[in-house]
């Protein structure tokens, strides 16, 4: 609510109507115009760059799943049901992973990159 959306260390999570990847805009477009059509119960709201998202399973508690495009349309080519991969419990436990402890695998507390040895 205070952020609507950001970026950090080039994970995105989608704001509504503030930035060019709108959260109502991507949801459009994964539901309605991509050749394997994500379900409507999921809603993407991080994607990894390479055409998946996290998405959270509004069937399933809110859960965070991992939608990945490609599997969605293998499974789709052969009439068979893809089910997403259940990957954190929450958003807090997303953030803290995802945009927390990955980051600062490569980036100290003061924002500069660690040296490899």
């Amino acid at each position: 609510m205070v952020t609507n959306g950001f970026e950090m260390m080039c994970d995105m999570v989608f704001g509504i109507k503030n930035r060019q990847e709108d959260l109502y805009e991507v949801y459009r477009v994964e539901h309605n115009e991509l050749y394997a059509k994500m379900p409507h119960h999921l809603i993407p709201f991080c994607p990894d760059g390479a055409g998946n998202h996290y998405c959270f399973d509004n069937n399933n508690d809110n859960v965070v799943v991992f939608w990945e495009f490609n599997l969605a349309a293998y499974y789709q080519d052969r009439h068979e049901e893809y089910e997403c991969e259940v990957v954190y419990p929450n958003f807090e436990a997303f953030v803290k992973e995802v945009l927390i402890d990955w980051t600062l695998e490569s980036v100290n507390y003061d924002g500069e990159n660690k040296t490899i040895h």
